[in-house]
């Protein structure tokens, strides 16, 4: 119950409510006028009513607490005073004492002074500490100090750091790292949560360290003296990992720990021992080493860079480029790898080089690709091993693939060139340190660059050899985009003999190319032969032979688009056609020889050189248009005479000559006789104005 006094007013309150009724009846207002006689007070009196100075009237019941205020209190004062003591538990309730520490680095880098914290103390047991990113203030990070640290909670945020200095640290509840976390490796910690974007440092002075068997995001090695760390069991960062120089990264022999991380760096070392090694992103070992061992190294990432050292030098044990992934090589590296499995897209930039030497094994899978503007070399491959699958679907765009064949004698001197691929680029066939380095063939060979043939070592004159591209034993076709180059007078060795010992067979395959044949020149150890079978060879550009060509029974046709010329140096041709029809022709370079010459093409041209004597032995076949549709016989050399021995008895028709100087007697019907022709008949001819000089009837031209 309470009352209070406002000036002469007097209001009754009962559990905190205003009073409008009392035991005797209803008030007609919830106030009472007190006597309002200052000349007589009253005094008050509680628990009785002061009746002339004598008490009356007691309170029947216990008062158990009066209190007297000087103030009159208003009516929510009242209500809540009621409540309290009605039910104190419902009315309010307190939690514990604020214990939150934020790192100001208001003074210095020690975690143990005051004055580094908001509230001028050192936190520890059973206080949430968080440290943020003081970059823009004091730009100052907490080490430990001198003894272990016990916090209930720790919060490290984005572009904030903590350095435990070797020191131990207890989080009894929650860690996160949303920052950057630096250890030795030897300290004992409480198992943070490692947050995306969050970095966790090692560096140790002494070791070797084992690893913290943490769940990471990204991981750095960063001691700055000769440090070993130990994987602790198979690892997962879902980042990267750094290992910067003096740094050593060790897989465990007999545990052969994996690791997965998106971008991999390694300035140190890595000791892969027996692991697998996932990349999703960059693997960069350029500056570092990568101490192999039987580990795989599987690339999977979808627009990556392969960086290595940028020596013709085994890089990996084994290396996967996983499926869709798309690799590329550092323009600057070169490397090999025991076991090359390519299961999507490696890309070989110019000035880069891969190699897969002469015991590795090389795998492409059916979606694979290999491609850029750089190298691909598969070196010879010897008894020791060394095997190339190249599954069907594979692509291979390369700008230059060589493949090697020969390495000793016997078996491992020969290999078989996979042909069910086309080789987008050059293909080179190189011999090396064999008597007679074979690459054997079975399909159909499709390349759209070059196909060169090639022998590529030997210092000592011993190892001067030959190397075969056989296509005989299985017949196979051969088309190539480019041209076909058997010897390279352009490549020498140390002692400056050029590479030569290029030898091409051929059985009954078609052989089509696209541009021009070139035999090279040997040399005193070395020869350049091209054996052809019975098959078709097909050239669209020029036939330069300046060693062996063995025509067997083999037919060559000229059918470029263009100006094409024949040298054949010292070998004579079985059979010739020409099909070309352009205007600039076919020019032989020097005295032709072959047993046939087929020409049925109309308006085609043959211009021959007018040194030797250009021999058709066995058939002449000359079958031209008329008028301007006569197949043209001119000298290479304008005005001066080409000398001739056609078979005994040969007819031509559809031909205009001129200069020629026959051995034999030739019959030219339905031809033009082009002037200083020497045993040529011209028989009946239709001749027809084309006026193309003028108007002179005698004007051949015309």
């Amino acid at each position: 119950v309470s009352s209070v006094r406002a000036s002469d007013i007097i209001s009754l309150y009962k559990n905190g409510s205003a009073q409008t009724t009392n035991p005797a009846g209803p008030y007609t207002d919830p106030t009472i006028t007190t006597n309002t006689n200052t000349a007589t007070p009253q005094a008050t009196a509680i628990g009785a009513r002061n009746v002339g100075g004598t008490p009356g009237l007691y309170f029947n019941g216990m008062i158990d607490e009066v209190r007297v205020s000087r103030y009159a209190r208003f009516a929510g004062w009242i209500q809540t005073e009621y409540d309290n003591q009605n039910s104190p538990s419902a009315f309010s309730s307190a939690g514990s004492e604020d214990s939150t520490f934020t790192w100001t680095g208001a003074t210095d880098t020690n975690w143990d002074t005051a004055g580094n914290w908001d509230v001028n103390a050192v936190p520890g047991a059973g206080h949430t500490v968080v440290i943020p990113d003081v970059s823009a203030g004091s730009n100052r990070y907490p080490v430990l100090g001198t003894s272990p640290t016990t916090v209930t909670n720790l919060t490290i945020n984005a572009n904030a750091s903590l350095n435990l200095n070797g020191k131990n640290l207890t989080v009894s509840t929650t860690f996160t790292n949303n920052g950057t976390l630096t250890l030795q490796g030897g300290e004992t910690v409480s198992t943070p949560t490692n947050a995306s974007g969050s970095l966790v440092k090692y560096n140790g002075t002494s070791g070797p360290y084992t690893l913290k068997n943490w769940t990471y995001y990204s991981l750095q090695l960063s001691s700055t003296s000769a440090t070993t760390y130990n994987l602790p069991a198979n690892l997962i960062l879902n980042g990267n990992l750094t290992i910067d120089a003096s740094n050593t990264l060790d897989a465990v022999s007999g545990s052969n720990f994996n690791l997965t991380a998106v971008n991999i760096t390694i300035n140190g070392t890595y000791t892969a021992q027996g692991s697998t090694i996932t990349c999703s992103g960059d693997w960069n070992h350029q500056n570092g080493t990568f101490t192999y061992g039987a580990s795989t190294v599987i690339l999977n990432g979808t627009s990556n860079t392969l960086y290595v050292p940028n020596t013709q030098t085994r890089r990996f044990n084994i290396l996967t480029i996983g499926t869709g992934a798309v690799i590329t090589i550092n323009s600057t590296s070169g490397f090999s790898a025991g076991t090359l499995n390519i299961n999507g897209s490696l890309s070989v930039p110019s000035g880069a080089s891969l190699n897969v030497n002469k015991a590795d094994t090389l795998t492409m899978g059916a979606s694979s690709t290999l491609t850029g503007l750089g190298t691909c070399q598969r070196l010879a491959m010897d008894a020791t091993g060394g095997t190339t699958t190249i599954t069907t679907g594979a692509t291979i765009t390369i700008s230059t693939f060589i493949w090697g064949a020969g390495m000793g004698t016997g078996a491992d001197a020969t290999s078989t060139l996979p042909t069910n691929v086309t080789y987008g680029g050059d293909l080179s066939i190189r011999g090396s340190y064999s008597a007679n380095g074979i690459a054997l063939l079975t399909g159909t060979l499709n390349v759209i660059g070059n196909l060169y043939i090639w022998c590529a070592y030997g210092n000592d004159p011993a190892y001067y050899t030959n190397v075969t591209l056989n296509a005989a034993t299985n017949n196979i076709a051969i088309n190539v985009g480019g041209s076909l180059a058997i010897g390279d007078k352009n490549i020498t060795n140390t002692n400056g003999v050029t590479f030569q010992g290029g030898r091409l067979s051929m059985g009954t395959g078609t052989l089509d190319v696209d541009g021009s044949v070139l035999i090279f020149a040997s040399n005193v150890f070395n020869s350049n032969q091209f054996t052809a079978g019975t098959q078709n060879i097909n050239v669209a550009g020029n036939w330069t032979n300046s060693d062996v060509f063995t025509a067997n029974s083999s037919t060559v046709t000229f059918n470029g688009a263009g100006a094409q010329s024949i040298t054949r140096g010292g070998s004579a041709f079985n059979a010739v056609v020409i099909t070309n029809a352009s205007a600039a022709g076919v020019t032989f370079a020097d005295a032709l020889s072959t047993a046939t010459l087929t020409d049925t093409t109309s308006a085609s041209t043959l211009k021959f050189a007018t040194t030797g004597t250009h021999t058709v032995s066995t058939t002449l076949t000359l079958t031209g248009g008329s008028g301007a549709n006569m197949i043209t016989l001119a000298p290479a050399t304008a005005a001066t005479n080409w000398n001739f021995s056609p078979p005994a008895g040969t007819t031509v028709t559809g031909v205009n000559v001129s200069y020629s100087q026959s051995d034999k007697t030739i019959t030219a019907n339905s031809s033009s006789n082009g002037g200083n022709n020497t045993n040529w008949v011209f028989g009946s001819v239709t001749r027809y104005w084309v006026g193309a000089s003028g108007q002179d009837w005698d004007d051949n031209a015309n």
